[in-house]
Formats: structure tokens, C-alpha cells, sequence
């Protein structure tokens, strides 16, 4: 298993645990099946979509804007970007963004990272870097 496999598995523990301790047990003790169903529908997406923010945030607070700049390859700078990228493609693009290929969704998280668009882009891709 890969190390970005455990992180995954990781974060989908630990955001399964707390949805399952604040949302899902008391549809369990409930026997509410229907109930359960659909608020394991709802969370998962509020899951996905948290993690995506905390891409975006973390890009906005490591890089701010991206500018046309030189630096050396080994640089901190190099090293922030690389890191946002990672995260990027590791959390937000492996939840959230590969899902929502082909539709009007993905330009609209994408313009959160500062990407520009033009208006009715259709994008097959998620990768921005």
C-alpha cells in the first residue's frame, strides 16, 4: 500500500468516525434504515467538500496569489507550491474534483484556487498546476 493510500484510508477513518459518532448513530439506534441512507449520502458529500476547502485554504495560506516569478528549484517557495499540489491532487482532486469532471461544478471550485475560466468551460481534467 502506498503512503498516499494510508493517507487516504486515514482520512476517510477519521472523518467516518466523527460522522458516525455526531450524525449516523442515532439513525442506528433508531433502526431509522431510510434515515441512515440518506444522511450517509448527505455527509459524504459534506465530508468531500470540507476536504476541498482545506485545499483551498491551505493554498490561499501557503501561496496567496500566484505570480510570473523565477526561483530556484530547491527554494522555499518551490517547496510551498509543491506542497499545495499535493494536497490539491492527493485530498481535494481524489474526494471531490475527479467527480466532477465534465460538469459546470468543477470550474466553480477551481476559480476558489484563483483559476480563471471563461463563461461555459467544459473541463475533463483537474489538473491546474
Amino acid at each position: 500500500m502506498s503512503h498516499n493510500s494510508f493517507g487516504n484510508l486515514f482520512r476517510f477513518i477519521t472523518f467516518g468516525t466523527i460522522a458516525v459518532d455526531l450524525v449516523l448513530q442515532e439513525r442506528i439506534n433508531q433502526s431509522d434504515w431510510l434515515g441512515l441512507v440518506l444522511s450517509f449520502m448527505a455527509v459524504a458529500v459534506v465530508i468531500a467538500v470540507a476536504q476541498a476547502l482545506i485545499c483551498v485554504a491551505y493554498k490561499w495560506l501557503c501561496m496567496g496569489v500566484y505570480k510570473s516569478v523565477m526561483k530556484p528549484m530547491w527554494s522555499w517557495w518551490a517547496m510551498r507550491t509543491e506542497s499545495v499540489a499535493v494536497l490539491y491532487s492527493g485530498l481535494g482532486g481524489k474526494v471531490l474534483f475527479k467527480y466532477l469532471r465534465g460538469t459546470p461544478f468543477l470550474p466553480w471550485f477551481l476559480r476558489l484556487f484563483g483559476a480563471k475560466f471563461g463563461k461555459g468551460v467544459w473541463m475533463d481534467m483537474t489538473d491546474i498546476t
